[in-house]
């Protein structure tokens, strides 16, 4: 009785014993479809436009923010992000690419620069769609499997938070030692004896969670 292989259906030629159970959308990696946002989030792999390139062109996605006047929100995924943004809001894609220059191309012996230069990609959101630019200028590199390629892990995103009791929230952002920079000098400021922030509690925010607390004078006042 012949039976067909549940991971390549008629195309796997020993059935009864394959060892390859990963199942397969393509042929090879490094095929391009069009963005999901649903799916589509940090680590994975874009390339501009439709054609196939070198690797030189792939452009991995190290941060989704929207820009809601002067504040800044980060999201793990394209989707959240459109989703919290409206029509005035401006969403912005933060890839990183290598680069490989050669300065005396033609001569005998040319000197290389190599290195990963860093970019964004920024529209607002389709009034009708939904959509960002990105999703038009770029396509997403996936895997033979269909998943999307991924080029480095995913750390867990925290929103760390700076807020000083006279002056309100004065850091707001993903980095743990930018946040722990600035409320180590606004607690130095609040134990000066001049400027706004003197005497002003100052407290270290990780979510909704406060990590680190300087009780000022102005709280026994």
């Amino acid at each position: 009785m012949s039976f067909l292989c549940k991971y390549h259906g008629r195309e796997c030629v020993n059935p009864g014993q394959c060892l390859n159970r990963a199942p397969k959308k393509y042929d090879g990696d490094g095929h391009m479809e069009v963005i999901d946002p649903e799916r589509l989030t940090l680590g994975n792999v874009l390339r501009k436009g439709s054609s196939i390139r070198s690797a030189f062109d792939d452009a991995v996605i190290i941060g989704i923010h929207v820009s809601f006047g002067d504040k800044k929100v980060h999201f793990l995924t394209l989707d959240s992000a459109q989703k919290a943004a409206s029509n005035a809001d401006y969403i912005a894609i933060s890839l990183a690419r290598p680069y490989l220059y050669a300065s005396n191309a033609f001569g005998s012996i040319p000197n290389w620069l190599t290195g990963v230069e860093r970019y964004e990609v920024v529209g607002s959101r389709d009034v009708f769609t939904r959509r960002t630019k990105v999703v038009d200028t770029h396509r997403v590199v996936v895997m033979s499997t269909g998943e999307y390629a991924c080029y480095m892990a995913q750390p867990t995103l925290h929103k760390w938070s700076v807020v000083v009791g006279n002056q309100g929230k004065v850091y707001d952002d993903l980095e743990e030692s930018g946040a722990r920079a600035t409320y180590k000098i606004y607690r130095q400021m609040s134990q000066g004896a001049f400027g706004r922030s003197v005497g002003g509690t100052v407290t270290l925010w990780r979510d909704d969670e406060l990590v680190e607390e300087y009780v000022g004078t102005e709280r026994d006042e």
